[in-house]
């Protein structure tokens, strides 16, 4: 009669030990989990940057340029000028005397997201404008050329665009 008593005491930590085995892969997913947002727990919260335009409008009235490639771009003076790190950088090149020397890095980080927005733009207009260019030649010279214009076809060909020539002026394009 003891052996029988015996296998009741041996199948419940057996149990246990199934149970145990059936929640490892979600304990082991919660504890990856935690510690993945451990690192986000200890970083400061970045505050957006300041809207801004490539144009002057009544919002945005106050004109600026990039430090690297001299793009124009307009900011909203009040939104500029509330944001915690670019208002510190601009406090202090004017008292260091910088007006457009060194820029400090959080005016320097924007505008180097200015500069990319904008050499963005300027690629994805050349390209349409290139695209319709060949598009606009290729209609003219038809399929086998008969008949074609090529006087028309040349001056299609010497036709600018505008924001391709942008591009060759910052030294980004051919």
């Amino acid at each position: 009669m003891r052996p029988r008593q015996d296998q009741p005491d041996r199948a419940q930590p057996a149990g246990t030990r199934s149970i145990l085995l059936q929640l490892l892969p979600l304990l082991l997913l919660f504890a990856f989990s935690f510690l993945s947002s451990i690192p986000s727990l200890f970083e400061s919260t970045r505050i957006p940057d300041p809207h801004f335009s490539f144009f002057p409008t009544s919002r945005y009235n106050i004109e600026r340029q990039t430090s690297g490639l001299g793009v124009r771009y307009h900011v909203n003076k009040q939104e500029f000028s509330a944001h915690p790190q670019i208002a510190a950088d601009l406090a202090a090149a004017s008292i260091a005397g910088v007006a457009h020397g060194k820029r400090g890095p959080a005016l320097s980080r924007f505008e180097g997201t200015v500069e990319r927005v904008y050499t963005q733009e300027l690629y994805g207009q050349c390209q349409r404008g290139m695209t319709r260019k060949e598009k606009r030649k290729e209609e003219e010279v038809g399929l086998f050329g008969f008949g074609t214009d090529w006087d028309k076809v040349r001056a299609i060909e010497a036709e600018v665009v505008e924001s391709c020539e942008e591009l060759k002026r910052l030294g980004l394009w051919r």
